[in-house]
């Protein structure tokens, strides 16, 4: 699928406050390899984009290609919190709540 935004919020699992400064990594697999061939039968090219929370605990990007995106969220004093995966579509959203280490 192409243009799909991917955006989340990251809260606090104390408390439900928003966690700025949350390092977010997404893992996104393409269909279509780095050179150009596309293979519908399985993943041939992903791509790793890294972002920080707002203040508002807030991420969100654009992917132009995507078949299946996940996300790696980390911050200093709380557990590294890996999101299930989610299959592309026009919209993807997170909503994820870390806990202290």
């Amino acid at each position: 699928m192409e243009n799909v935004k991917v955006e989340g919020h990251v809260f606090d699992s104390n408390n439900s406050l928003p966690l700025n400064n949350v390092k977010v990594t997404i893992i996104n697999e393409r269909y279509k390899s780095d050179n150009g061939h596309i293979n519908y039968d399985e993943y041939l090219g992903n791509d790793k984009i890294e972002l920080i929370t707002n203040d508002q605990g807030y991420y969100n990007t654009i992917l132009r290609k995507s078949a299946y995106v996940y996300v790696i969220l980390q911050k200093e004093g709380y557990k590294t919190y890996e999101e299930k995966g989610k299959y592309a579509k026009k919209l993807i959203v997170f909503k994820t709540y870390m806990n202290v280490k």
